[in-house]
């Protein structure tokens, strides 16, 4: 629910029944109606992994704004439109893992959140003054 914006929800409906999708078993569904369903264009994990990266390899972990992508990872979905960048950090990258034989790649998915696009524009400027002395 939290990649969805509230504005743009008609209504919210509750079934209370098991329900099996791909092989997995739910205790319930909520059915979200769009105002504009023709607004979204959703795709998978795998299809941003294509699209936004050049990873080939299958050894991946999914992130959405900081946050790791643990279930339904096969049919999690996100709104094209909704994407603000998508970073890619190495495990090598990270001293303690560099010396392992498992290598993987984190995708990170940053939404079009408040925070993120605040931060989009922030500049962070790094360096070193010198005083020069006569």
């Amino acid at each position: 629910m939290e990649y969805i914006e509230p504005n743009e929800i008609e209504s919210i409906n509750v079934v209370k029944k098991d329900t099996t999708i791909n092989g997995v078993l739910f205790r319930g569904l909520i059915n979200i109606t769009s105002k504009n369903p023709k607004k979204y264009d959703l795709i998978s994990l795998e299809q941003i992994k294509s699209e936004f990266t050049k990873i080939k390899s299958n050894d991946v972990i999914y992130m959405v704004n900081r946050a790791f992508i643990t279930d339904n990872i096969e049919t999690f979905k996100l709104d094209r439109n909704y994407i603000l960048k998508v970073e890619v950090t190495n495990s090598e990258e990270f001293y303690n893992l560099r010396e392992g034989n498992t290598k993987f790649d984190i995708i990170n998915i940053l939404g079009k959140t408040k925070e993120n696009l605040e931060n989009k524009n922030k500049i962070l400027l790094r360096g070193h003054e010198a005083i020069g002395v006569k």
